[in-house]
């Protein structure tokens, strides 16, 4: 490799750009202490001699990655760092990696590496094809090859293909080995992750828990504990008892760091597991700095565009964003969303979530024309990968209903409350579900966009009865169903039954809270607004 001394003959090259393509200007430090120095100065035997100050770089020689920062528009200075053979860092780093990365072959091992690059279409098909070539007696193969497609379908959020793979493996695994096996507690740990990504938390642990079992009798000290109480701890995270996590945590990170080298990438993770307890704990500096320390480790061992990097972003945006810092937080979320959309198929769920995310840290900066954008960008992904009565679909279309109400475009909202009302419908048994809500927020706007009040007095009906059904009713919100049945009945000229709910009202108001001032005049003006409709003017003029 050919480089020079002066960075004006570099930057020469840099500046002749083809159109799409990106220059990256490298600044190279050399220790010139080194024993073995993969380089040489050409200024005596180069054509231009002293003029072209070049130096040659062995192709084989090995750097380090600094700093890296976007100069202009596609140029990038990027620095490296050479280093040696025997750099002890890289040594350890190195027999992690080949740990990682062992398999029964050659073609197995470079699958493994294939999967730690996440060049995951890659690995699916070599495995495939080693999977169609062995012979189904072949068992001790078998189940290596299940489990690596069983993990490749999880990172593909195929989490049901992934279930069965699993289960192919383990079937084999406990036929052939001792129940004691590590490579037993490998697959518990998987299968567990599997039903962490379903949030069938009570299989997870059940799973996680046999592989703990397997792992402090067989390897107490060895990393793969450590993952397993990591993951363990993350299942009490997501059930939101963090006491219950932390130790879990802790026990991870002290493993990790007496077995892991200082900088890899694994130890990342449980850095993030720390920063989201400290983040629960409102601690939210102590959270941001666990979670610093993650990312730096992933900038200095992992490429730029590494889907774990989505991590570091993602945590880091949202300690932002409850910090009510939203335009930091935006500006990390999105990064983790250009990641996500060149590693994850384009109807990913993980691609709604963040596409959710950011829509509503636009809404809290009432941004709405952007707000309402990325909800429905993640709204049609969802769409597109789950049933069509999903509940995590209810959310999206109740957070699009609220922003379109703050739009002032309530006509807007009518589909999606029909929408949630056809799950809810779908879901739930007659007998056991409050639809209140659904049919309430329909009649309003039909009432008020619309200005069919037949039509809406029938929703709100609908509401009424939904509502009384349920097993804890809201009297706040029964008053509101009957202020609006009262005030349809009045717009259609139906005096009597809109009186009947306004001293509905009035009595519900009486029974369950004492009334201030200003609500029992509101009722009783309502109420003589409508003995005056109906000329009947002394119980008008009473009330």
């Amino acid at each position: 490799m050919s480089t020079n001394v002066d960075p004006e003959v570099a930057n020469v090259f840099c500046s002749n750009l083809e159109p799409n393509t990106t220059g990256i200007l490298l600044k190279i430090e050399i220790d010139p202490s080194f024993s073995s120095n993969p380089f040489a100065l050409l200024t005596n035997v180069s054509y231009f001699f002293d003029q072209e100050k070049e130096i040659l770089l062995s192709t084989h020689a090995i750097f380090r990655i600094g700093e890296m920062i976007e100069i202009e528009n596609r140029l990038w200075h990027v620095q490296l760092i050479l280093t040696t053979d025997n750099d002890k860092q890289l040594e350890v780093i190195t027999e992690w990696i080949r740990q990682e990365t062992s398999g029964p072959s050659g073609w197995h091992r470079l699958g493994q590496l294939m999967i730690k690059l996440e060049k995951l279409n890659e690995a699916e098909k070599m495995y495939q094809i080693l999977l169609d070539s062995v012979s189904q007696n072949d068992e001790e193969h078998l189940h290596f090859l299940y489990n690596q497609l069983g993990y490749i379908k999880h990172n593909y959020g195929n989490d049901d293909e992934a279930l069965q793979l699993y289960q192919k493996a383990l079937e084999i695994q406990e036929k052939l080995l001792p129940h004691n096996h590590p490579l037993l507690a490998t697959t518990y740990n998987n299968i567990g992750c599997v039903h962490t990504s379903m949030n069938d938390y009570s299989k997870a642990l059940l799973f996680y828990q046999k592989s703990l079992k397997i792992l402090e009798e067989a390897a107490p000290d060895h990393f793969y504990l450590a993952w397993t109480c990591n993951n363990i701890g993350k299942v009490h995270c997501d059930l939101k008892d963090f006491s219950s996590a932390h130790p879990f945590y802790q026990k991870a990170l002290n493993i990790a760091e007496k077995t892991l080298p200082h900088n890899y990438p694994r130890l990342a993770i449980i850095y993030d597991s720390l920063g989201e307890i400290a983040q629960d704990a409102k601690e939210y500096l102590d959270s941001l700095s666990w979670y610093q320390k993650a990312l730096e480790i992933r900038k200095k061992t992992l490429s730029l565009n590494h889907p774990a990097f989505v991590a570091s972003y993602r945590c880091i945006g949202e300690v932002h964003h409850l910090m009510g810092d939203y335009s930091n937080a935006v500006k990390f979320y999105e990064k983790a969303l250009e990641i996500q959309q060149k590693s994850l198929p384009p109807n990913h769920s993980k691609l709604s979530v963040t596409y959710y995310y950011i829509g509503l840290l636009y809404d809290k900066m009432k941004d709405y024309s952007n707000a309402l954008s990325f909800y429905q960008k993640g709204l049609e992904i969802k769409q597109r990968s789950c049933s069509p009565d999903d509940p995590d679909l209810i959310k999206f279309y109740y957070t699009i209903i609220l922003l379109n109400h703050k739009m002032e475009d309530n006509s807007s909202t009518l589909p999606f409350y029909q929408k949630i009302l056809e799950i809810q419908q779908e879901r739930l048994p007659s007998n056991q579900s409050d639809m209140g809500i659904e049919y309430f927020g329909i009649g309003n706007v039909i009432r008020y966009d619309e200005k069919d009040y037949q039509s809406a007095l029938l929703s709100f009906q609908q509401a009424l009865v939904s509502h009384q059904n349920s097993p804890s009713p809201d009297y706040t919100f029964l008053i509101a169903i009957y202020r609006s049945i009262s005030v349809s009945y009045e717009a259609i000229g139906n005096y009597l039954n809109a009186l009947s709910f306004y001293k509905s009202i009035l009595e519900l108001k009486q029974t369950v809270s004492a009334l201030d001032t200003l609500e029992l005049i509101s009722i009783y003006v309502g109420i003589g607004t409508l003995y005056n409709k109906m000329e009947e003017y002394s119980n008008a003029l009473s009330f």
